[in-house]
């Protein structure tokens, strides 16, 4: 999923929604975020973890957050590019993370 900002006619990036409004446990194999905006609690697996950790530096756009990724993985981007892709649209409808145009 690619979402383009209209005025520049490019992919935006993403970025967390409101880092101030995310408590983090980490228990080993298992992390927690605790979203204070929503109220909802969400057990992250590994990826879904990474990407937060890697919006948490800066907003990313899709294609960064891939190569960033197989690189940590030591995996292609062709394998990542449709799991990553799924998942980018599943942390944006929790909540989680949002498109930054600037």
């Amino acid at each position: 999923m690619t979402i383009y900002c209209q005025k520049k006619n490019k992919p935006a990036n993403w970025r967390l929604a409101d880092l101030d409004q995310l408590l983090w446990a980490d228990w080993g194999e298992d992390t927690i975020v605790f979203n204070g905006l929503s109220a909802d609690t969400h057990l992250l697996n590994a990826m879904s973890l990474d990407v937060l950790l890697l919006l948490a530096k800066q907003p990313l756009s899709l294609d960064q957050l891939i190569t960033s990724l197989a690189n940590q993985w030591q995996q292609t981007s062709e394998q990542l590019a449709k799991p990553v892709s799924n998942l980018i649209h599943n942390l944006d409808c929790l909540g989680l993370i949002e498109p930054d145009f600037t």
